[in-house]
């Protein structure tokens, strides 16, 4: 009867883990990024209740440095972005490889299609960006692409 205790804890405690692979620290790999990527950028991203928070530093090309933050739930309402003001963050979950951002701030929305690779080591970042008239006319796409720490 233990035994039977043990398998049945073991097997609910790893049904309970969390099985998205977003779930970690990323830093941005410059190389296979597109080249209005940031000079530097590491995202952590944790779960929480239905969401996730995200905490992301990055420095540009200035050197200028940037902190954000936010803990929104998936297919939730917007949130407010800490460290940029005004901006907004929604989420939604596409499926457990593939999640969605959408920021609105003065006027421009972004919306970033994030992709977990198979092996869950690369995260891929498609940003579009648009304005309130519509989108922008030529390139107002970017690719970040983002290698997991250990």
């Amino acid at each position: 009867m233990p035994l039977l205790v043990i398998l049945l804890a073991t097997n609910v405690l790893g049904q309970s883990s969390n099985p998205d692979k977003w779930i970690g620290t990323w830093k941005l790999n410059k190389g296979k990024s597109s080249a209005r990527a940031p000079e530097s950028a590491t995202t952590t991203i944790e779960a929480i209740p239905g969401g996730i928070r995200v905490v992301s530093d990055s420095t540009d090309r200035a050197g200028i440095t940037s902190h954000t933050e936010y803990s929104a739930k998936f297919g939730g309402r917007a949130v407010p972005v800490q460290g940029v003001v005004p901006a907004t963050v929604a989420v939604k979950r596409i499926n457990e490889k593939t999640f969605e951002v959408v920021i609105e701030s003065q006027g421009t929305r972004t919306v970033s299609r994030n992709e977990i690779s198979a092996d869950g080591k690369t995260r891929k970042v498609t940003q579009t960006f648009t304005l309130d008239i519509g989108e922008f006319i030529g390139n107002n796409m970017t690719v970040l692409v983002y290698d997991k720490e250990p």
